[in-house]
């Protein structure tokens, strides 16, 4: 999903569909970066979301549905982040 999608038009997991908002105004001053989040239900993101969070040093988020995807997210991220180091 990009920035100028209408979020109906995307799919979400019920349970993180309240995690979504839409902005109130385009013109927000800009601020760091508190957190990378990534979904498992796309596993391909999890790399670069990983790179990205290491490179700021900012907090990485990964949102599972089931305690099965948390377990292979928590080992792909450790084995990213011993690539980085």
């Amino acid at each position: 999903m990009d920035a100028g999608s209408n979020l109906g038009d995307s799919f979400h997991i019920e349970s993180h569909a309240t995690l979504l908002q839409q902005p109130a105004s385009a013109e927000a001053a800009p601020r760091l970066l508190d957190a990378a989040i990534v979904p498992t239900i796309r596993p391909e993101s999890l790399g670069p979301a990983t790179m990205l969070a290491s490179e700021i040093g900012c907090a990485l988020w990964v949102l599972c549905s089931t305690p099965e995807q948390a377990g292979q997210a928590l080992g792909r991220a450790r084995r990213l982040a011993m690539k980085l180091s």
